[in-house]
């Protein structure tokens, strides 16, 4: 009798159709790919120790990252990766007039600019005050990107912390040592 309760559970299972299993990317293979892109659109490495820009933007750049200057005439200034965690941070600066409007966030098929807000936040006192934004990704990309946004010596200065998938909150911890550093001479 008991055999009896078994076997169609398991004509059942037999019949079931496969399904895929479904894949996500590692992080560390998200961290290769990050880091392999930015090799192949920067300038120069930048050494463990403080950084400077002409423009007067500086930060100390931590053993554990990798970073890029970006290439003469460039918007980019600085690339860094976090290669353990797959975290990026961009920093872009825009020429701007007084009274011109600010430079957006970039736009991108890939994700969508969700949560906006102005203020005084903490972490990037050098732009003070600054206007931040979060996109949330979809499609091929599901990563998070912060963004901060501050008009400071006729520039407009933007700052990107791209998350790998789920490393939001633990990628917070790794990338606030560094952005906290960031300061203008």
């Amino acid at each position: 009798m008991r055999h009896a309760a078994i076997f169609p559970g398991l004509v059942l299972a037999a019949c079931m159709r496969p399904v895929a299993p479904v894949t996500t990317p590692s992080v560390e293979l998200e961290a290769v790919q990050v880091v392999e892109e930015i090799k192949q659109r920067r300038g120069r490495a930048v050494l463990p120790g403080k950084w400077t820009e002409r423009g007067g933007l500086q930060m100390e750049i931590l053993a554990s990252w990798r970073a890029w200057e970006g290439l003469a005439g460039d918007s980019r200034l600085i690339d860094l990766a976090h290669e353990e965690s797959g975290i990026l941070i961009a920093i872009d600066a825009f020429p701007v007039e007084p009274d011109a409007p600010s430079t957006p966030f970039r736009k991108s098929d890939e994700c969508k600019w969700l949560f906006e807000d102005d203020g005084r936040h903490e972490l990037l006192r050098a732009l003070r005050p600054a206007h931040s934004a979060t996109c949330v990704g979809h499609g091929t990309d599901p990563r998070v990107i912060r963004g901060w946004r501050s008009r400071k010596n006729g520039r407009d200065i933007l700052v990107y912390v791209h998350y790998p998938t789920g490393r939001v909150i633990g990628g917070a911890r790794i990338t606030e040592p560094v952005l906290s550093t960031l300061s203008r001479r």
